[in-house]
């Protein structure tokens, strides 16, 4: 098992990719992960953002139920008013 779901998707990502996908600064993103904002799993050295996680996370925050993989994720991101995707 590679961490991929059926669809050959990665279940997880690293909280910069995560920070990259929020709009965020690295350094926004880690300091989110720290303060638990943002969903976080530790595996070893490794602190990961599982993508069903950060998908629950982003519609209870912005109010917009979705499931999220790959390229959508993207898409479901630009779609948002600039607006909710900083205040979050």
């Amino acid at each position: 098992m590679d961490g991929r779901d059926t669809q050959g998707i990665r279940r997880t990502l690293t909280v910069m990719e995560a920070g990259r996908i929020l709009g965020i600064s690295r350094g926004c993103a880690y300091e989110a992960a720290r303060l638990g904002q943002i969903p976080t799993v530790r595996i070893g050295r490794r602190l990961l953002v599982p993508r069903a996680a950060l998908a629950r996370w982003e519609a209870r925050k912005i109010g917009r139920a979705t499931y999220i993989t790959g390229a959508s994720i993207e898409r479901f991101v630009a779609d948002l008013p600039k607006a909710q995707v900083r205040a979050s």
